[in-house]
């Protein structure tokens, strides 16, 4: 990803992005991006399955910073 990309994304080189493809364009993430993204999407779900697909992302991040 070409420097000036990564310095408006506030992006390292080698950090990890979540990739989106909507309707031909291309969307990248941070992590927290994507979180915050799935965050809204689920937002109005009731019970626990927005707190475990939090967790279990958060889990992943975490995982995903350790690599």
């Amino acid at each position: 990803m070409p420097k000036n990309v990564r310095d408006a994304a506030g992006l390292k080189p080698g950090d990890k992005v979540a990739v989106e493809v909507t309707d031909g364009q291309i969307i990248l993430r941070s992590p927290s991006a994507a979180l915050r993204k799935l965050q809204e999407l689920f937002a109005n779900v009731p019970g626990n399955l927005v707190d475990e697909l939090t967790a279990e992302r958060r889990e992943e991040a975490r995982r995903d910073l350790l690599d």
